[in-house]
């Protein structure tokens, strides 16, 4: 199991998805405040001690949580290859969604905050990087059902 590289691949989507999940997404400055976006809510956190909630984001907390629980259980289902196959294009569509809710989350708040500036977190990219992982991963398990089925031919 662990000596699979595609067991590398979505053990590193699962803890990118789950750093998403806390990290910030983004952050809008505008009316004298900092509002902070992440993976469960978006927050005024201009005064550091207590931030206020102000939208919880139900969607994409889901989306980010179901992202780094799909990859860790694909892992153990090691000895059903077609299955862990179909596991990891589950999660590429996770994964399309949660880019596609932060975009939205971001889009969106931005105006209604009216926000001055803003900047992305590091996390926005990590759908992106997971994505390419996963993909990485099915080729490699791909690989190997064709390296069973081809040693299977010799019996």
């Amino acid at each position: 199991m662990i000596q699979r590289i595609q067991t590398i691949y979505l053990l590193g989507a699962a803890v990118l998805m789950a750093l998403a999940l806390v990290l910030p997404l983004a952050t809008f400055y505008g009316q004298g405040h900092e509002f902070m976006l992440r993976g469960t809510a978006i927050a005024d956190t201009t005064d550091k001690t207590s931030p206020i909630l102000m939208v919880a984001t139900p969607w994409l907390a889901t989306l980010l949580i179901l992202a780094a629980v799909v990859p860790l259980a694909a892992i153990f289902l090691y000895k059903k290859r077609m299955v862990q196959t179909r596991l990891c294009f589950f999660e590429a569509v996770l994964l399309l969604g949660a880019q596609g809710f932060m975009a939205y989350y971001i889009i969106h708040y931005k105006a209604v905050i009216d926000a001055v500036s803003w900047k992305f977190g590091i996390a926005t990219i990590f759908p992106a990087v997971a994505f390419v992982l996963v993909v990485l991963a099915v080729r490699a398990i791909i690989r190997d059902e064709l390296l069973i089925k081809s040693l299977n031919r010799f019996r």
